[in-house]
């Protein structure tokens, strides 16, 4: 309710729920929402750009200041290893926010080129940093970064590497029209129309498909229904909150809207 659940999940009275542990996630977007536009307000606009490139930095410095927190243990309400704190705690993030914002106002030299390199570069940094870390390149389909981003202090320095590469396809998207002729495809704009729903639901809904396993169903026949059911139940219970929560909500702010207008 008040959208601080990403501290719940940071310290180390933690529970995890599969109804809400990944809302974390919007408690880092809210708090970003509060703080962003009182700067924006601030700040004068020839000095954005500073402010932009500040809050990039800011991240991965940020990231390394909780690390020798934790070390030190000045802190002692964390949860066990650093990376979790990390990857919950709303500071964490800044760059991926601040990369966000410098793509609105300022361009990106040699984007398509950029995106070319990046591609080719950061899975192959990912597999070499994971092997040297802890010798495997499993899972593979993470292209070397875990969730959390736990080997080779990833937790530290990947996650403005990987806010770069996403920031970099974003703007080869809406300033070089990059994949448009894929992204208008219907299918995939509908999806985008009820993307909050489905992020919402999906975590509940792969939890409660996979309670087939609780009913003698093994592992290798379990997972295709999980995949399928799971898609399937989300993309329903995504419309369904569209139609009947969401759209309501949104036809009242453009109301309000034209007010302020």
């Amino acid at each position: 309710i008040l959208y601080i659940y990403n501290f719940y999940s940071a310290s180390y009275s933690f529970n995890s729920s599969r109804l809400l542990d990944h809302l974390w996630s919007l408690s880092v977007e809210e708090q970003f929402y509060i703080i962003w536009p009182l700067l924006i307000l601030l700040v004068n606009e020839k000095h954005l750009k500073k402010l932009f490139v500040a809050g990039i930095i800011a991240g991965p410095v940020f990231r390394l200041v909780i690390f020798f927190i934790y070390q030190a243990g000045v802190i002692d309400s964390f949860r066990n290893n650093v990376w979790l704190p990390i990857y919950t705690l709303p500071f964490s993030h800044i760059d991926a926010f601040a990369f966000g914002a410098y793509i609105s106002r300022f361009s990106i030299p040699n984007a398509r080129k950029q995106l070319l390199y990046l591609t080719l570069a950061v899975p192959l940094i990912g597999f070499v940093t994971q092997f040297a870390a802890n010798g495997s390149f499993e899972p593979f389909l993470t292209l070397g970064y875990q969730v959390t981003l736990p080997d080779a202090y990833q937790y530290i320095w990947a996650y403005t590497l990987l806010n770069y590469w996403f920031v970099v396809i974003i703007y080869c998207v809406v300033k070089e029209k990059m994949f448009v002729r894929f992204l208008d495809w219907p299918p995939l704009q509908y999806l985008g129309k009820i993307s909050y729903g489905l992020y919402i639901y999906h975590f509940p809904l792969i939890w409660i498909t996979g309670l087939i396993r609780e009913h003698g169903v093994s592992d290798a026949a379990a997972r295709p229904v999980i995949l399928i059911g799971s898609f399937v139940g989300t993309v329903a219970v995504a419309s369904l909150s569209y139609y009947l929560l969401e759209k309501p909500f949104l036809n009242l702010k453009d109301r309000f809207a034209s007010y302020l207008n």
